[in-house]
């Protein structure tokens, strides 16, 4: 039987709606990822499709680790950057750009680095610019 604290009592109510599924990116065709909270941190998780196998999609505490040892990036930025929801991946999912004061960095999954792409003044952004034709 519903009645209206069933329905709208933030503590016993019955979610109608269900939980929505993760926002996934699909690497191939066995193979997704998505981001999840785990014991309260933000974290990048491959799934194997057909086993529901998952699996970090990268070191979290080693991309902290190199990006702390570029100069100006404090422990706390760097813990913040390697756990952020707005990674930027390259396509074959295997490093992130990220933007630090104005700059931009890759980090390989891989070799545990992170290279410097810019160093010009102001703001840097993914992609390019071009001219349209007259």
């Amino acid at each position: 039987m519903l009645s209206i604290d069933t329905i709208y009592d933030p503590a016993t109510r019955t979610n109608f709606s269900g939980t929505p599924p993760p926002a996934v990116t699909w690497i191939d065709t066995d193979t997704y990822i998505f981001g999840k909270r785990a014991a309260g941190r933000f974290e990048w998780v491959k799934v194997d499709a057909a086993s529901g196998g998952e699996s970090a999609l990268f070191d979290a505490a080693r991309m902290e680790t190199a990006l702390a040892s570029l100069p100006g990036v404090t422990r706390e930025d760097a813990a913040t950057l390697s756990r952020s929801n707005g990674l930027t991946f390259n396509p074959a999912r295997t490093g992130a750009l990220i933007t630090i004061a104005d700059d931009l960095y890759f980090y390989d999954f891989g070799n545990g680095q992170a290279a410097r792409l810019t160093a010009t003044p102001g703001e840097e952004e993914e992609g390019c610019r071009g001219t349209s034709p007259p």
